[in-house]
């Protein structure tokens, strides 16, 4: 109340109430009414119900996980609602941690709306936790509530998506490379065949057999030097 009669829009801290089910947010701001004498405030307690419903649906992958926790590491909204009593906290979890100490920062003053964070907004990083597992991490400092989101996925299933693209790409290459393989071996026959008989030939006219004729039907240009090569021979043998 002091706050919001000094001008302020006020948040207090989370906590729970059983009426309104999960986490309730008071909070007051400053209100003058006409011909006041005095300045007063209205308070307010607000459900974080519908943000806890946006954070769940937010989920994805197998293992990735999204949720808002405040300065002290208490969850504002997270997937394991046996967190939200009130007296759940993340304090010990590497990623949360590293969002407590942005949060934590002596130059942010985010109590009252309005008071921009003076720490980077948003930040990515990776991340290795207490068994070992490397998880990319993204932050980002709510600009007006001393709250921070966090989102944060193993990295094996970050660059899942990526590794499939190579292996895509190295299967249609390896395809490309055997089809080429393929193809060179069958224009090799195409053309070995012909030249080699050319060449048969070319040596029984030299060994002076001009009867040889070569038995080759083809309609390119082998096929045509073949023609000559036997109306060649016949005009030898004449």
């Amino acid at each position: 109340l002091e706050a919001a009669r000094d001008g302020g829009t006020f948040l207090g801290n989370p906590f729970t109430f059983s009426p309104l089910g999960g986490l309730i947010l008071t909070m007051s701001v400053p209100w003058e009414p006409p011909k006041a004498t005095a300045n007063g405030a209205v308070v307010a307690k607000v459900s974080l119900e519908r943000l806890q419903s946006e954070v769940v649906q937010a989920q994805f992958g197998a293992a990735g996980l999204v949720y808002i926790i405040d300065r002290q590491g208490k969850p504002i909204a997270h997937p394991d609602t046996t967190l939200l009593d009130g007296t759940g906290t993340l304090v010990g979890s590497a990623a949360a941690d590293r969002m407590i100490a942005m949060l934590a920062d002596k130059a942010v003053d985010v109590t009252h709306l309005g008071g921009p964070p003076a720490v980077p907004m948003t930040l990515s990083t990776e991340m290795i936790d207490g068994n070992g597992v490397e998880w990319r991490v993204a932050y980002a400092v709510c600009a007006t509530v001393p709250w921070g989101v966090v989102v944060q996925e193993p990295l094996e299933d970050a660059l899942a998506p990526v590794r499939a693209i190579v292996s895509d790409l190295m299967l249609w290459l390896l395809l490309g490379l055997a089809m080429g393989i393929l193809g060179g071996l069958v224009l090799s026959r195409m053309i070995g065949r012909p030249v080699k008989l050319l060449a048969e030939g070319a040596r029984a006219i030299g060994e002076g057999k001009f009867h040889h004729r070569l038995d080759l039907r083809s309609h390119d240009e082998l096929g045509e030097l073949a023609e000559m090569f036997n109306h060649m021979a016949e005009q030898l043998l004449a």
